[in-house]
């Protein structure tokens, strides 16, 4: 309620005196009626004061120091009831009000300082419950918004609307997430970094034409909500309680989405050890129908966003040489980077490798960020569905081993071993591991000699080349190559012996 409201109620025949109009569109908390010493003790700042001026009668000096009381105490008014003790206005009285340009207003005697009382209460009742009212519009109006596909989006729009101003929401960055006012929202920011130069430190900014909140989560900024408000926005304390309500139901989905991020993550994490256990290792016959885990496995994974069943997929496998305290590190970071490309697949640390699977195509260079020259990554075939998923880890497995003797920053795809490699594979190396051992057995604590066999075999059995690697003479080479086939038993020129002793020689590098 404003002082002009009061003075403009015409059966009340109120005339003001002293004081100018802008102090009477100041809002008034409340009128009270004093006749006592000290009235400051009993009226708070922005009321008006009503008074016959008992205690004034005869004492112009009493009758300054009201006034100076009163206008230093930021009372709004003071009404003067004449026609009780006073006729008119004491002279002294209006001469220091307008000193201090402070508002006096006479009250006839027909009015009652009880009505003015009644009247300044029921406005201000009047005006409560209607801002009451339009509180709980606005955050109902609010609530409603978290319902719909796109909550963030959703609220800006409310707030405008119930605000009559525009609203914008921006990330810690200043890059605009959403706005009521697209074209304006740069300005906003800017407007917003000008009144608040060091925003990282502030919570809330309120200006005349600017009222903003930062949103945090877990101490750390999330998001801005800025409301520009002009002259056809609703009052400032409505526009607060709208920012207020917003901001608090927008800390309330970010918390709420973190929780359902985690649980997704976890969720999609829990999945892919559920993939690669080791029942899920026994292969499906080709044309077999889909076993009832693996269908499982598919529904499970859908429910997640994340589609097994597709063919293109492939699993990576990557390795650190820290004892795979980097990949538990980056595992996160591997999702979130998939996230960003709008690929929805879990990542997890299985053993001590991590394991992820992604659609083919996708660019692997950029799943590892400034990690990359710290690690070995093999990568499996396509799966060709949920079947061949065991199959193309076992593979991106193999690869990650060839990727480790090579050294960080390598990274090997399964189509590019060679056909010993696949053959081992396929088999499995530990099957092939006692057969190995026994063929090599032998040469078991000569480790010149097993150097320059694998020498040997990689120099597609060219003594040339062999001698000269090996910064050896060429009968020296030819020495040792017969104490070897002499300690295997084999020819090695006999091709059933070559190929027996490279799957045994790979075997045994491969299992380490």
């Amino acid at each position: 309620m404003k002082l002009q409201d009061l003075l403009d109620h015409q059966e009340f025949a109120l005339t003001v005196t002293s004081g100018h109009g802008d102090q009477l569109q100041a809002s008034i908390g409340g009128a009270h009626v004093l006749e006592v010493e000290e009235p400051l003790r009993w009226v708070p700042p922005g009321w008006i004061v009503l008074t016959t001026g008992i205690r004034l009668w005869r004492r112009p000096a009493e009758q300054r120091r009201l006034i100076a009381d009163l206008a230093s105490g930021g009372v709004a008014a003071l009404g003067f009831g004449v026609g009780v003790v006073f006729d008119d206005l004491p002279a002294a009285l209006l001469d220091e009000a307008r000193k201090h340009d402070f508002t006096v207003f006479e009250v006839p005697e027909s009015t009652t300082f009880r009505d003015i009382v009644r009247f300044v209460d029921g406005q201000l009742l009047s005006q409560d419950m209607n801002a009451l009212r339009r509180t709980i519009a606005v955050r109902d109006r609010l609530v409603e918004a978290v319902a719909e596909p796109d909550p963030e989006a959703a609220l800006v729009r409310r707030l405008a609307h119930v605000v009559r101003a525009p609203v914008s929401l921006f990330d810690p960055a200043g890059n605009v997430i959403s706005s009521s006012s697209p074209p304006d929202a740069a300005e906003h920011w800017r407007r917003l970094q000008r009144l608040a130069p060091g925003a990282e430190e502030t919570h809330l900014v309120v200006d005349r034409n600017l009222q903003a909140a930062r949103i945090l989560m877990d101490g750390f900024p999330v998001r801005w909500v800025v409301v520009t408000t002009n002259h056809a926005s609703l009052t400032s304390t409505v526009v607060e309680r709208g920012l207020r309500d917003a901001t608090a139901l927008l800390t309330a989905l970010h918390r709420i989405r973190h929780h359902e991020l985690d649980a997704l993550r976890q969720g999609r994490r829990e999945l892919l050890l559920a993939i690669f256990q080791p029942a899920a290792d026994e292969p499906r016959a080709p044309g077999a129908e889909p076993a009832p885990a693996e269908r499982s496995l598919v529904a499970r994974g859908r429910s997640l966003g994340v589609d097994v069943d597709d063919p293109r997929l492939r699993v990576v496998v990557a390795s650190d040489f820290v004892d795979g305290a980097l990949v538990e590190e980056i595992a996160g970071e591997v999702e979130a980077t998939l996230a960003r490309q709008s690929v929805t697949s879990p990542a997890a640390v299985i053993g001590d490798r991590l394991v992820t699977i992604v659609p083919g195509g996708c660019p692997l260079d950029q799943l590892w960020g400034g990690r990359a020259g710290q690690l070995a990554v093999g990568v499996g075939q396509p799966t060709g569905g949920v079947a061949g998923l065991s199959r193309s880890r076992r593979e991106a497995e193999i690869a990650c081993v060839h990727a480790r003797r090579t050294g960080p920053g390598t990274t090997v795809d399964q189509a590019s071993l060679a056909l010993v490699d696949w053959m081992v594979l396929q088999f499995g190396i530990e099957q092939l591991a006692p057969r190995a051992a026994q063929v090599l057995e032998p040469l078991s604590g000569q480790q010149e000699l097993l150097e320059t066999l694998g020498v040997y075999l990689r120099q597609n059995m060219n003594a040339s080349e062999t001698a000269r690697h090996m910064h050896l003479h060429k009968n020296s080479l030819g020495y040792r190559l017969r104490r070897i086939e002499q300690e295997l038993g084999r020819d090695l020129r006999d091709p059933r012996d070559l190929a027996e002793i490279q799957v045994a020689l790979t075997v045994m590098a491969l299992r380490g």
